[in-house]
């Protein structure tokens, strides 16, 4: 394999080998060097070299003996939980979520910070998420120079490479560089990625989604976007901007979205929205409802309709029917267009009311939807929670670090 790319320098593919041997450990480990050696390709001469530098830098450990039937036993290496770890991040609008892994991505702290609603100033909130960072790794007792790099999914447009966020609507942001000031605050390798593109990494890699090939990952939220994972490749577009889902129009006539347009699903069934809609049918409307001992009609949030829905408050109730039904003529339009396996409902309003919001997403779907590409499509609540970006944002780090480097100019 990577020993007979000849071309390439001796350095790149000394790492590149040093990573498949690592990716082999990760994968397979307890494994012994033979064991590796037969399914990378590789020789046993360099897996041996590769093996013994790992060991040095404590990235894997020596655990124990092969059983044998005779001849000497082979000792076993595995990856070593405790010599690196990885940290994914949560931006969004309400709050920030870290959670420290090790490279097993086995959870060692989850944070949790909550941001004033009014506070949208990207220093401000850079600064927040610095802070959050670093009371999780000193809670765990993590070194910074342990931690091969943080993971973040941020709501709105993002330009990947660079790490910028072109555009978050909720905030008002234009060109923020996240990657940049992250890394300048803590001295650590920063990925920065759509939130929903994030999440559906997590869900492909340890949700509802593993096995499947063709994944559409939505986030309900204050904001609502989608990951869409086609033919088991995340779908992104020409600018990174693919799975704005919250911006597709339902009726142009309607309310006016963050994002200046009218009628987006967003409009309707954001959290913003569902709040608006429950004082507009308070107003209109002289029934009973616990939401009116809030008094303010201004203080009536989404987590309150949510929470009176919950205790069957029959306005409450209707209001999140009728975002239930908002949401299925959208999901409809994304069965129609990607021809999903399963759709996956995450986000903190698809968490907190999904168990109300799918009967009736499921009816507006297949009332909507078109009869053959749904015959192949479920419906499901995320079970990985609150957990599902910060999983996948951790994950981005774990693999970039195992990824081979790219070669350059390298024939056969």
């Amino acid at each position: 394999m990577a020993d007979h790319l000849a071309s390439a320098s001796t350095q790149t593919l000394k790492e590149i080998n040093k990573s498949i041997v690592l990716s082999t450990i990760h994968s397979h480990g307890p494994i012994s060097r033979s064991e590796i050696a037969e399914i990378s390709h590789l020789s046993l001469a360099t897996v041996t070299n590769m093996v013994t530098e790992l060991l040095k830098e404590e990235i894997v450990i020596e655990t124990g003996y092969q059983e044998s039937r005779g001849g000497r036993r082979s000792v076993l290496v595995e990856i070593n939980p405790e010599g690196s770890f990885l940290v994914g991040v949560e931006l969004g609008e309400t709050g920030i979520t870290s959670l420290v892994t090790n490279i097993k991505l086995e959870t060692k702290v989850l944070k949790k910070t909550v941001l004033d609603e009014t506070e949208n100033r990207p220093d401000t909130i850079i600064s927040a998420i610095v802070t959050s960072v670093q009371s999780a790794l000193s809670e765990v007792d993590v070194p910074m120079e342990k931690v091969l790099g943080i993971g973040i999914g941020v709501p709105g447009l993002v330009e990947r490479d660079k790490g910028i966020s072109i555009f978050a609507p909720n905030w008002g942001w234009h060109d923020v560089p996240i990657k940049e000031k992250i890394e300048e605050a803590l001295g650590i390798v920063t990925y920065v990625d759509n939130g929903a593109k994030v999440m559906a990494l997590g869900e492909k890699w340890f949700g509802a989604a593993q096995g499947a090939n063709n994944v559409i990952v939505l986030i309900l939220g204050t904001g609502l976007g989608a990951g869409v994972i086609v033919n088991g490749k995340m779908c992104r577009g020409a600018t990174e901007s693919a799975g704005e889902w919250g911006h597709m129009v339902i009726n142009t006539d309607g309310p006016r979205c963050s994002c200046g347009n009218r009628g987006c699903v967003e409009a309707y069934a954001g959290a913003p929205a569902i709040a608006r809609r429950a004082r507009e049918a308070l107003a209109a409307s002289p029934e009973d409802s616990v939401l009116r001992q809030i008094g303010d009609m201004h203080q009536i949030t989404a987590q309150e309709v949510i929470k009176a829905a919950r205790a069957k408050d029959p306005l409450a109730l209707q209001i999140l029917k009728d975002t239930g039904q908002y949401l299925g003529v959208g999901i409809a339009n994304l069965v129609n267009l990607f021809n999903p396996e399963v759709v996956i409902i995450g986000g903190w309003v698809g968490i907190e009311a999904g168990e109300i919001l799918l009967p009736t997403i499921q009816s507006a779907v297949q009332e909507h939807a078109l009869e053959f590409p749904l015959r192949s499509t479920r419906i499901v609540i995320s079970q990985l929670a609150d957990r599902a970006i910060v999983i996948g944002a951790a994950t981005v780090v774990l693999r970039k670090f195992l990824q081979p480097p790219k070669i350059r100019n390298v024939v056969g």
